[in-house]
C-alpha cells in the first residue's frame, strides 16, 4: 500500500513537473509570437498568462525595452520634424536677400540713370552681404552642433572682450551723448 502511494505520488509529481513545463513552453512561444508578429511602432505590450516570477521578470523586461524603443523613436521624430521646420525656415531665410540682390541687379541692368544704377548697385551688394553674414551663421551654428567635433575652451580675458564690444558701439554711445568710463 505505501509502494502503491509512493508511485501514485511519483507519478502525480510527474504530471504536474510535465504541466509546468508544457506551460512554460507555450508562454516562451507565445511571448516569441508576439515579438515576430508586432507591428514597428505599436505600443502593443506584452501579456502573459502563466505568471511565474521568472516569466513576469522577463515580461516586464521585454516591455522596459519596447517603452525605450519607443520613447528613442518619439524624440527621433521630434528632431527629425523640427529639422525640417528649421530647414524650411532657412530655406526662406537664404532666399529672401537673393531674390533681392537679384530684384536689384534687374533693375540695375535696365537702368540708363548713372547715379540710379549705383544705388541699385549698393543695394545689391547689401543684400548679398546680409545672405554672406547669413551663411557665416549657419556654418558657424553647423560647426558648434557638431558633437564630433567638440569646441575648443579657452580662457577669455574678459575685460578685453567688454572694451572690444564697447569701442565697437562708441559711434552709437557718441550720438546719444553718452560716455562709457571703463
Amino acid at each position: 500500500m505505501v509502494v502503491v502511494a509512493i508511485a501514485c505520488a511519483a507519478v502525480l509529481a510527474a504530471f504536474v513537473l510535465a504541466f509546468v513545463a508544457v506551460s512554460y513552453e507555450r508562454e516562451l512561444r507565445s511571448m516569441a509570437r508576439f515579438l515576430e508578429e508586432r507591428e514597428r511602432g505599436s505600443n502593443e505590450r506584452l501579456t502573459v498568462e502563466f505568471s511565474t516570477r521568472g516569466i513576469a521578470g522577463l515580461a516586464r523586461a521585454v516591455n522596459d525595452e519596447l517603452d525605450a524603443q519607443r520613447d528613442a523613436r518619439v524624440e527621433r521624430d521630434r528632431r527629425e520634424q523640427a529639422f525640417r521646420e528649421d530647414l524650411a525656415a532657412l530655406s526662406h531665410d537664404i532666399r529672401t536677400p537673393l531674390a533681392g540682390a537679384q530684384g536689384y541687379v534687374q533693375l540695375y541692368e535696365r537702368t540708363a540713370d548713372e547715379e540710379q544704377k549705383r544705388r541699385y548697385l549698393a543695394a545689391a551688394q547689401e543684400r548679398l552681404a546680409a545672405m554672406r553674414a547669413l551663411t557665416d551663421d549657419l556654418f558657424e551654428y553647423a560647426k558648434a552642433s557638431d558633437e564630433q567635433h567638440p569646441l575648443g575652451m579657452e580662457p577669455v580675458c574678459l575685460f578685453s572682450a567688454v572694451a572690444d564690444v564697447l569701442a565697437g558701439m562708441y559711434p552709437q554711445f557718441a550720438e546719444r551723448g553718452w560716455a562709457p568710463d571703463l
